[in-house]
């Protein structure tokens, strides 16, 4: 009976010790990422000009504190302007941006000019090695004459 008396007050004194324990947090890094621009000529004569800016990543810690999970947020604002001949009429078109992250994370489509993105979070899980991302924009054009399309590839970054 006396053993299990100091045992249980051995157990007392130091869950208090063990419940305020904590793994220490590590602090988010952000990565500025270069400015992307390409511009191409269809056969058509169509003259299109994508950007991307003000791109970056923030690194986070998982909040499992898992070695296997990388976590990320991306902004950046992608621009595509087309310069069209006067013979030639566009009927639609396609603006894609998006990461691969070991496979691919779409980010949404859309028509319009602009895309923006604000901490748009990237999440991988059981990766046992190093990590990586990387930003894509595909621009699709159709017009009567033919369609055409070119990827705007961004700066890889380590997710960790």
């Amino acid at each position: 009976m006396r053993r299990s008396v100091g045992a249980a007050i051995m157990t007392c004194a130091f869950l208090p010790l063990a419940l305020t324990t904590s793994v220490a947090a590590q602090a988010d890094t952000s990565i500025p990422l270069t400015d992307g621009h390409d511009r191409f000529s269809t056969r058509d004569g169509l003259v299109v000009a994508v950007d991307r800016t003000g791109e970056y990543a923030t690194i986070s810690g998982s909040m499992a504190a898992s070695p296997l999970s990388r976590n990320a947020w991306v902004s950046g604002v992608t621009s595509v302007h087309i310069i069209v001949p006067a013979d030639i009429t566009v009927t639609g078109g396609q603006i894609e941006t998006g990461y691969l992250v070991g496979c691919q994370v779409d980010l949404g489509t859309g028509t319009s000019g602009i895309t923006q993105y604000v901490d748009h979070t990237l999440s991988v899980e059981g990766c046992a090695g190093a990590a990586e991302a990387r930003a894509y924009t595909t621009v699709t054009v159709h017009d009567n004459v033919m369609d055409d399309s070119e990827t705007l590839w961004g700066q890889p970054f380590s997710l960790g």
